[in-house]
């Protein structure tokens, strides 16, 4: 008994320690979410069949690209302008809101860039902020679905996430959002106008506070700069 016992234990304990370094290292990849970590434990092959993974790890792989052939000219080396641009897109994506950078000096490309990954934000489950990338996916599709369907009327056009057929019910809940997410957003940068601040200032301002990240442009952006130094 006191063998059964110990072989027992053993194996409970190699298995629980496996199950552990598996989800640490999908851990280790910020903004995911949990629904997806899910899934990509439940079966491997889904890491490249997942569709927002690919997307979300394609955003950030294309923003950095995109930033650090922006900013090269302003650092002494690529490697340097690539860890700034690395880390900067990860931080805002990911709605961490650290700054090493004072990116407020970056060309306006780069500037653009990283506005528009604070928009997007992380993938659906995560604690991050933005619109999610789940919510772009199915927004997307949805319009290409409608210029299809502009193209060719009696053609049956259905929009699939993951294999998966959406439901009106779905798609209808994120029409909604996309409309309510902007109104707020118009209706935020006009009452902050009030103070009279100029419009970068206000407009990111509006727009960090409301994707949940921290730092913005101008002003925005001096506040964390500041503390960084």
């Amino acid at each position: 008994i006191q063998d059964e016992v110990h072989r027992f234990a053993i194996s409970f304990h190699r298995d629980k320690r496996s199950k552990r370094q598996v989800a640490s290292a999908l851990d280790s990849i910020k903004g995911i979410g949990e629904k997806t970590k899910t899934a990509l434990l439940k079966e491997f092959k889904s890491v490249f069949k997942n569709e927002e993974l690919r997307a979300y790890l394609g955003i950030i792989a294309g923003a950095t690209v995109v930033i650090t052939c922006n900013i090269a000219g302003g650092y002494h080396s690529l490697l340097k302008a690539f860890r700034y641009a690395a880390f900067q897109v990860a931080s805002v994506i990911t709605t961490t809101g650290f700054v090493t950078a004072d990116f407020n000096k970056w060309p306006e490309l780069s500037k653009c860039v990283l506005l528009l990954v604070m928009v997007i934000g992380a993938s659906a489950g995560s604690t991050g902020g933005g619109i999610k990338v789940s919510r772009l996916l199915i927004l997307v599709k949805s319009i290409r679905r409608e210029l299809k369907t502009m193209i060719h009327p009696k053609a049956v056009n259905i929009v699939k996430v993951n294999g998966k057929k959406m439901k009106e019910e779905t798609m209808r809940g994120v029409y909604v959002y996309f409309i309510a997410y902007i109104l707020i957003l118009i209706v935020s940068v006009l009452l902050i106008s009030i103070n009279n601040f100029d419009f970068t200032t206000s407009f990111t301002g509006v727009l960090t506070t409301l994707n949940n990240v921290g730092p913005g442009l101008n002003l925005v952006c001096l506040l964390y700069t500041s503390d960084a130094a």
